[in-house]
């Protein structure tokens, strides 16, 4: 779908760039859905150092150093957003009050 929406790439070192993000995205999931996912097993939420500190603070390192490296407004050093940038945006959007229905303490979110 991101070829055909125009936002991947055929260049293959950009191609590089936003595969790896991507791959990189789903080595981190399950520290991101280890706080929060067991709330759809009616749960309660995880361990909030765990998540912050093996989640967030590599998640924006990462992202960090992507965008200080090229010096662009998106991560794979493009133009415009391409799939990895929806992708790493993800948990962004999903685990920060930017969704009203986000279920993390808001003294846990502010840490971020």
């Amino acid at each position: 779908m991101g070829i055909r929406l125009g936002y991947y790439t055929e260049d293959p070192d950009t191609a590089y760039l936003i595969d790896s993000l991507c791959d990189y995205m789903e080595d981190l999931l399950v520290s991101f859905g280890g706080y929060l996912f067991p709330l759809v097993k009616g749960e309660p939420l995880g361990d909030p150092e765990a998540w912050l500190s093996d989640f967030w603070d590599r998640h924006i390192a990462v992202v960090e150093r992507r965008l200080v490296k090229h010096g662009m407004k998106y991560l794979a050093g493009t133009e415009r957003p391409t799939i990895a940038d929806f992708k790493t945006f993800a948990p962004v959007s999903f685990g920060t009050s930017i969704n009203p229905a986000c279920k993390v303490p808001e003294d846990v979110e502010q840490r971020v």
